[in-house]
């Protein structure tokens, strides 16, 4: 027995609506399928100490003709940890789960869920499940998605929930005909909470909108005397910066005073507590160029398609930021590189709102 799954894209947007394509082979025929999607979260307290209100009972609950099943965590979470988002387990019919062309899930995100994330301090994991049950046994089948986002401060945290939507690829339907879930959230809750927004730049005189060599992001990088002039470039100069952007920095040493050799750069992810001490940092992304008798360069910085946007929780805070560190000429060898820096707005991408456009982009990647 095997059950394949493709996503329309590589990461979905909260806000928007996610679609699968599923197929099966060798499926018994008198088995049982269900599918449902959820995520969960674990927090590590050996980096982050979690505030008493955090917690709540969130278990005893009941949403009245719902088909409502708290699921287990996947693997490498614990099978307890805490449910952040949940739909209702749906009937997927087995023989048209074996058809050629397989069987649609369509979901809505909301746009406060929390996004995905692995980190030291904390781990946020999406899936959908697809559960078989035969007189024999039952067997379940996880398929992980990324999820982007800025989620929610809001405490306790709520369990988002969505409706679900199954449907043969013979069948396909209307544009955007997913209605929102009428399920309710207020009486909703779940055991730990974590909750995201966005961080505001902590650096007033270096806040810049990425793309371009406009003036607002063009900087002059001193040490005691002149080193050079700084621009970060983007092909879509308009568009916020996302995962998966390309960014240029372009370096300017025609009028600098201090003699450069060479320059390194990189983008960090920043994993910080919420009274601002260092957690991890880790670099995504590394170039390094001579810059001995040079004019201009460009240092190309590719960000992750799999990394979060820019969010902040009660616990703790995710930020990007770009280094760079010049190694000068000096009469002591031993000199310590000069060390800069700026922020870095990583903005979620725009979500998804056309279940036909979703549906087609999964049949382009069978």
């Amino acid at each position: 027995m095997e059950v394949s799954c493709v996503f329309a894209r590589e990461s979905h947007a909260a806000g928007g609506l996610a679609i699968a394509l599923l197929r099966g082979i060798n499926i018994p025929k008198d088995a049982v399928v269900l599918g449902q999607v959820h995520g969960h979260v674990a927090v590590d307290t050996r980096w982050v100490k979690i505030p008493s209100d955090l917690f709540q009972n969130a278990l005893e609950f009941a949403l009245p003709e719902q088909n409502v099943h708290l699921p287990r965590a996947p693997a490498p979470l614990a099978a307890s940890s805490p449910c952040v988002f949940l739909t209702p387990r749906e009937v997927i019919s087995p023989s048209q789960l074996e058809d050629a062309d397989g069987v649609y899930l369509q979901f809505d995100l909301p746009l406060d869920v929390l996004p995905s994330f692995r980190g030291l301090c904390a781990l946020v994991c999406y899936s959908i499940c697809i559960t078989v049950q035969t007189p024999v046994e039952t067997r379940q089948l996880f398929y992980p998605f990324n999820v982007i986002g800025r989620g929610t401060k809001s405490i306790p945290h709520l369990i988002k929930v969505s409706s679900l939507s199954v449907y043969a690829a013979s069948a396909l339907p209307m544009d955007n005909f997913l209605v929102p879930s009428s399920w309710s959230t207020s009486a909703v809750t779940t055991v730990a909470s974590l909750s995201f927004s966005s961080v505001a730049s902590t650096l007033q005189q270096e806040q810049w909108s990425v793309g371009g060599t406009d003036s607002t992001n063009i900087f002059n990088i001193r040490d005691q005397d002149l080193i050079c002039s700084l621009a970060v470039e983007r092909e879509h100069p308009s568009v916020p910066t996302q995962p998966g952007d390309e960014l240029s920095i372009r370096l300017n040493f025609e009028e600098a005073i201090q003699p450069c050799r060479a320059v390194r750069a990189r983008v960090c992810l920043c994993e910080r507590r919420a009274d601002g001490s260092r957690i991890q940092e880790k670099a995504l992304c590394v170039a390094t160029r001579c810059t001995q008798d040079a004019s201009v360069i460009f240092l190309p910085l590719h960000l992750p398609s799999n990394v979060p946007c820019v969010f902040a929780t009660p616990l703790f805070d995710v930020s990007f930021r770009i280094e760079l560190e010049f190694f000068l000429n000096s009469s002591d060898g031993d000199k310590e590189p000069f060390s800069w820096c700026v922020d870095l707005q990583v903005h979620p991408p725009s979500p998804a709102s056309s279940s036909l456009d979703e549906t087609n982009a999964c049949r382009e990647f069978v």
